[in-house]
């Protein structure tokens, strides 16, 4: 069993045709895409039904490009992101009322 009889497992092993991005480089427009569709609903829609479609719709495409992305990046937003996190719930517990 050669990687030419496993190549359709994965759009990675396939051979490219010119021009066309390369998966490394697809989660970076995934995320272009994605947060332009976040900063467009928020910016440029006044009704909640568009506004909710396009916060869903970029979320999922800004998700989409996390998951494209090299592992080792997908690594170091996470720790990112839950860094940020127990900061936000440290602040939590600092406000709250201990009595």
């Amino acid at each position: 069993m050669g990687l030419k009889d496993v190549a359709w497992l994965c759009p990675h092993f396939c051979t490219r045709a010119p021009g066309r991005a390369t998966p490394m480089s697809s989660y970076l427009i995934f995320w272009l895409v994605g947060f332009a569709t976040l900063w467009a609903g928020l910016r440029l829609f006044d009704d909640e039904v568009l506004l909710i479609a396009a916060l869903i719709v970029g979320s999922a495409l800004v998700f989409i490009g996390l998951l494209s992305a090299p592992t080792g990046l997908q690594i170091a937003i996470e720790v990112a992101l839950v860094a940020s996190l127990f900061h936000l719930c440290m602040e939590c517990i600092k406000r709250g009322d201990r009595a």
